[in-house]
């Protein structure tokens, strides 16, 4: 028996609709998710020698885009 919707799932229950809904936007060529960064290779080689959060804070980007 499913419980609430509430955010007790962890995100396993995702609803028939929006699979397909999904599946049809992929099928369609659409890109799915964030926009990649346009960040040039020389502008995370001049950040190399910092941490991960001053780097990122340079950048201008989050620290998971560093990493």
């Amino acid at each position: 028996m499913r419980k609430s919707r509430g955010g007790d799932h962890g995100g396993a229950y995702v609803p028939a609709a929006l699979k397909a809904a999904l599946a049809r936007a992929s099928a369609q060529g659409k890109r799915l998710g964030r926009k990649p960064c346009a960040i040039p290779d020389s502008r995370f080689e001049a950040v190399a020698h910092l941490s991960l959060r001053e780097a990122a804070k340079r950048l201008g980007v989050s620290r998971s885009v560093v990493h």
